[in-house]
C-alpha cells in the first residue's frame, strides 16, 4: 500500500482474523469471497457459492446480491460492534457498512455499501445476512465479475422480485 503524502494523515489496520475495521462513521468488513482455487470456485458456485475461512461458509445467493457472513470469534449479538453492524440495517444512518472482498491470499476489491437484512438468533458465532446494496452497478464491474465469478453474477430475468425480500 501507499503510503499518504500527507504526514498526518492515518494509515488503517485492522486485525485480519476478525475482518471488522470500525471507523466513526463507518464500518468496513473484509471477507474471503471465494476460494482460491479454480476447482473449488466451481464447486461452490454450483452450491449458490461459498467461501471457508475457519470452518465457516460465507454464503452468497441471489447472484452475489445476498451475503451471509460470520462475526468474529467471541463477538455475540450484544458485543458493541455486532450491535453497531445490525443497527445499519435499520435505516438511521449513523453506521455505514462497506464491503471489500478477495480471494484468499488475493488484494481486497471494494464492493459497496451493505445492509443488514437479517439476523440468525442464537448462533454462535453469530450469523448476519447483507444486502449488497450497490449491486446493480457492482455487477458490471470486471473487477467483480472475476471475484465472483460469471456463473455468478448472470444476468437472470427470472429473478425479478430482488429489490425487497
Amino acid at each position: 500500500a501507499k503510503q499518504p503524502d500527507n504526514p498526518h494523515a492515518y494509515v488503517p489496520r485492522f486485525n485480519k482474523y476478525s475482518g471488522v475495521q470500525e471507523w466513526s462513521n463507518a464500518v468496513a468488513l473484509y471477507v474471503n469471497a471465494v476460494p482460491k482455487d479454480e476447482e473449488s470456485v466451481h464447486t461452490c458456485l454450483a452450491s449458490s457459492a461459498s467461501s471457508t475461512y475457519g470452518g465457516y461458509h460465507n454464503l452468497f445467493a441471489r447472484q452475489g446480491r445476498r451475503m451471509r457472513w460470520y462475526a468474529p470469534k467471541g463477538q455475540d449479538e450484544d458485543s458493541p460492534v455486532v450491535r453497531r453492524l445490525i443497527g445499519s440495517g435499520e435505516g438511521d444512518g449513523s453506521t455505514r457498512v462497506l464491503l471489500f472482498l478477495r480471494r484468499e491470499t488475493e488484494p481486497y476489491v471494494f464492493c459497496g455499501r451493505v445492509s443488514c437484512t437479517s439476523v440468525l438468533p442464537g448462533s454462535a458465532p453469530v450469523q448476519l445476512e447483507w444486502t449488497l446494496l450497490d449491486f446493480d452497478v457492482l455487477r458490471l464491474q470486471d473487477d467483480y465479475v472475476r471475484l465472483m465469478g460469471a456463473e455468478m453474477v448472470r444476468d437472470d430475468d427470472d429473478d425479478d422480485d430482488h429489490d425487497d425480500d
